[in-house]
């Protein structure tokens, strides 16, 4: 007796091959790309602190407000260019934060969907402009800013998931008299119901 799998949607049949297989077809693609084409789900937000200043500036903070989603961190990436000697390298560096919270102050960045054709939007605040932070959060990662002002990219490949209500943010201490610095965040915003 023979037995047939059929596509409900158009009729199509599943191929078998001559070793007796189910024929199938793989894709492999970035996390990103996926959520991205099929979910209408990845994000990025950005700010330009173009006052830095000899302290700590805090750049950018991001909180997960959605309740039955994940923001889920795939790439940070972060620049910064000042007047800093080049023999005090070591006191100029991007750190990143989780479980701080914003007290006061700063301004409200709303995270660009990176799939022009959709409407959704991310379900995170977002705040830049040096806010006061509040919390006692922890340090996950620290960065020295090389002299070449190059960007640096921080690649999570979906390691770094924020539930409801969880924040991470990026802080940059410098010893310079002036200068810029910008932080980026590419998230994906994952269903629960997609996780096991």
């Amino acid at each position: 007796m023979a037995i047939q799998i059929q596509n409900h949607s158009d009729g199509t049949l599943a191929g078998v091959t001559s070793a007796n297989q189910l024929q199938v077809v793989s894709e492999n693609h970035p996390l990103q790309h996926h959520y991205s084409l099929h979910d209408e789900n990845v994000y990025q937000v950005f700010a330009v602190d173009a006052t830095v200043t000899a302290t700590t500036d805090q750049l950018l903070h991001i909180k997960n407000t959605s309740s039955t989603h994940f923001c889920v961190l795939t790439y940070v990436r972060m620049q910064a260019v000042t007047d800093i000697a080049e023999t005090a390298e070591v006191t100029e560096y991007f750190s990143m934060h989780v479980d701080d919270t914003v007290a006061s102050g700063g301004s409200a960045v709303t995270p660009v969907n990176m799939n022009l054709t959709s409407g959704k939007v991310s379900g995170v605040t977002a705040t830049a402009a040096d806010p006061t932070m509040d919390g006692v959060g922890t340090e996950i990662d620290r960065i020295y800013n090389p002299r070449s002002g190059a960007e640096l990219v921080y690649h999570k490949e979906g390691s770094l998931i924020l539930g409801l209500n969880d924040t991470f943010h990026i802080s940059f201490t410098s010893g310079a008299a002036a200068g810029h610095a910008k932080p980026r965040i590419t998230f994906c915003m994952i269903p629960i119901t997609h996780v096991d």
